[in-house]
């Protein structure tokens, strides 16, 4: 399975309104998205799980989330990382995976 976990870093409280707001389009294309295993969001961090990569780059190249993406200059600064796992990790180990990441605009 491929496993992506992103953070973001809010510019302000107002950033977070935005933020949810996209969250909401997001979860809804994540309901009908193709090869999605398993998702987790914790206040400013998703967890992701998904049956290839193909499935991955489908969903974050496309609809509410390509569009979450665009935003997300307004809202903050961003990081993720990916890789490939055997199960579904805990949140210490995709805490670490991103912590090794900068933030980015």
């Amino acid at each position: 399975m491929i496993v992506t976990a992103t953070e973001i870093r809010f510019k302000s409280p107002w950033a977070y309104l935005v933020f949810l707001a996209h969250t909401m389009a997001v979860k809804r294309q994540m309901a009908a998205a193709p090869g999605l295993l398993r998702f987790e969001l914790r206040w400013n961090r998703t967890l992701t799980a998904w049956g290839s990569e193909a499935h991955m780059r489908a969903f974050r190249n496309g609809g509410a989330h390509l569009e979450a993406m665009k935003a997300t200059g307004r809202i903050g600064a961003a990081k993720s990382a990916t890789w490939e796992a055997d199960a579904f990790p805990t949140w210490a180990e995709a805490v670490r995976r991103l912590d090794a990441v900068a933030f980015r605009p």
